[in-house]
Formats: structure tokens, sequence, C-alpha cells
């Protein structure tokens, strides 16, 4: 990923009321934005009113005392709609990040625990954002045009997502899975100015679909063992077999998967046949593999979905190819692997890896540790 010269002029607002979260946040993000922390909503407006001419994306919890990150953000739209507002939402609280969506003018909403790499992506675009707006004399005020509306276009996919979610609980890595998916979808192609009830429909009902086909496929696959691991590259290769992928593994691998190897890559297939299917429809575009110590990254020499959220919007069979790639998500993340959103300068990759799971791990010492590789 690209790392930044130098920091933004302007500042990331956090707001939660758990102190180590706060420090967290900070320890993350802070050699890449400047950051200003705030331990509830009361606190969070009182900063924006002292220094909102410095403040250009807020990050906030939900569920504070005093009010709820719904409540201080549709404070802060009130007097500055400009700023980038980003809600930080337990899943079993995603009703009200529905609602914030709608109160709150909220640009996305993030779930706990963090997708580190994602979240850093997420801020990054948010900032981009804010500096787009402030150029164009104030977008979140006077429209801004197709940027405006792409934002919206987003906020649709993510509510139908996250209702589809609510009408087929009980699918491990669901949320994960989804955000990356939502995260690929390219802008290219898509009404600026739709119906967007009528998206929102034909989004849920493509998504409620690709969940109800997927639970079956993810009941019925043999779990993976870390008592019998395997080498990330011979599950790979094998997985990639005829799906015509530039592979790059060289030396012995540092670190195993759960296996054994033949069950690893038969969770493995319908994923890399998903990307092929994907490269067999964007001309031009390649995917090298590339072993990196305890993870693979799939590169791809440029946008693969630059037009997914055009298609995405065209109906429940919007697209074999979404679906085809949402359910190999899903699959794979109901495994217990992670997926993480590569933006590389102008292309874009995906970032595989498995990870035992303990219980008594420090999970943002974990997430530091995966955001520092992530960057090396």
């Amino acid at each position: 990923m690209n790392n930044t010269s130098e920091k933004s002029k302007y500042y990331v607002l956090f707001v939660d009321d758990e102190e180590k979260t706060r420090k967290a946040f900070d320890r993350l993000f802070g050699a890449e934005f400047n950051i200003l922390l705030a331990g509830d909503g009361a606190e969070g407006f009182q900063v924006f009113q002292e220094r909102g001419d410095e403040i250009g994306v807020i990050v906030t919890d939900q569920k504070m005392p005093r009010e709820t990150g719904v409540q201080f953000l549709s404070k802060v739209a009130e007097i500055n709609e400009d700023v980038v507002r980003i809600l930080s939402t337990a899943y079993a609280e995603l009703d009200a990040a529905v609602e914030g969506v709608n109160q709150g003018g909220i640009y996305r909403y993030v779930t706990k625990p963090w997708d580190v790499p994602e979240l850093e992506i997420t801020l990054r675009r948010a900032m981009e954002l804010f500096n787009l707006r402030k150029s164009k004399g104030g977008g979140g005020a006077s429209g801004g045009g197709d940027v405006e509306e792409s934002l919206k276009s987003a906020r649709v996919a993510h509510l139908a997502y996250q209702r589809a979610l609510m009408l087929n609980p009980g699918l491990g890595g669901s949320v994960q899975a989804g955000s990356c998916f939502l995260s690929l979808l390219g802008t290219e192609g898509a009404d600026p100015a739709g119906d967007w009830m009528g998206r929102y429909e034909a989004e849920l009902s493509f998504f409620t679909n690709a969940l109800h086909d997927s639970r079956e496929a993810i009941e019925n696959q043999t779990d993976l063992d870390w008592g019998r691991t395997s080498p990330p590259s011979a599950a790979v290769q094998a997985a990639a077999i005829g799906c015509g992928f530039n592979l790059e593994f060289s030396g012995s691998d540092s670190s195993v998967w759960p296996g054994p190897s033949p069950v690893l890559a038969e969770v493995l297939r319908p994923f890399m046949v998903a990307l092929s299917g994907l490269l067999e429809d964007a001309p031009g575009c390649t995917c090298r593999i590339k072993g990196n110590f305890t993870s693979v990254d799939f590169l791809f020499s440029s946008h693969p979905l630059k037009s997914g959220a055009a298609l995405l919007a065209s109906g429940p069979d919007a697209d074999s190819r979404l679906a085809h790639l949402l359910r190999a998500l899903l699959q794979i993340h109901a495994q217990g692997a992670r997926i993480s959103l590569l933006q590389i300068e102008e292309s874009y990759g995906l970032r595989l890896e498995f990870k035992q799971t303990d219980e008594d791990l420090d999970p943002y010492a974990e997430a530091a540790a995966a955001l520092a590789t992530l960057k090396s």
C-alpha cells in the first residue's frame, strides 16, 4: 500500500468511551493521520466546536454514555455537512447504523472487531473525499455532483447487505466477507441519479439469494484442522490449477495454514475460480499471486470490477461473476480466513491469510502487527 509522505493537515477525530480502544486507534493510524481523541459524544462535540475547522473525518462508537454515536454525528451534520462521518458499531447494533445513515449522513460504518487494513483504506478515502468537498466549495452542503451520488450508491449497497444478513443469520464471517466484496465494486457505468429505493430492493434480492445459496455450501464444508497444517503455496497452487494465474512462490514457506492440504485446496478452489471468472471479462487485466510470509497476495494489474456497482444494481440475477465471488468469500471466511483489500497506486489487490485463533490474544496487538506487515 502507499505510504503517504506527509500527513493531511486535517484531523481525524476518534470518539470512544473505552480508553484502550482510543489508544489502539491512535497507535494504529497515528503515523498516517493527525488524530484527536474524545471519550464520549459530549466531549467529542466540544472538541468539534473548538477545532471544527481542522477536522476532516470523524469516527465514533455507537454505544456510549450520555448520547449515542448517531446523536453525536447528527449534531455535527447540522453544523458542517462536509465533515466525513463514520460510525463504528458492533454487529448487534446494526439497526442503529441504519438509522445513522438516515439521520447523520454517515459515509460508512465499520463493524467491530475492525478489519484494520480495510479501516485504513476507509480513512484514507474519507479524507480524500473531505478534501474534494473542500475544493468544490462544500460538496456535502451543495451537492458535490457525481461524488455524492456515488456515496449514496455505496450506502444503499451496504444497507441492502446488512438487511440481507439479518434475514440470514448465523453465517460465519459474513460481515467481513460482505464488506470486502462491497469494497471491490467500482462505480463505472452506475446511474448517478437512479431510483434509490428500486436499487435497494434489487440489491437486497441479490444479497438474500447469495447468502441463502451459500448456507448449504458452508454447512457441508469439511472443517480445516490446525493439527494437520499445510504450506500455503501448495494449497494455493493446487486450487489455482487451470485458472491461468501467474504464481510467484519462492523458497520455503515460513508459516503454515490449517489443512490437510487437499481439503484446504478444495476450500480455496471456488475463490480461485471466481477470480478467474472476473479476469475473463476484464480485458487486459491480469492477476499475479505472490506468497508473502504468513499471507498470499492477489495483485491485479487494473481494477477487475470497474462496473461492479452498476452490475449489482441490475437485480437479483445481477451477474453470475458477482454471485460466485460473494459466495466464495463467504465460504473461505467461514473457515477462518481473512481477506483484506489492498490498494497499490492505481491497482488493487487482495490479501488472504489464515490465523489460528487465541482467545487470550490482545486483538489490538494483533491488529497493529497485521498493519505493520501490510506496510512492509
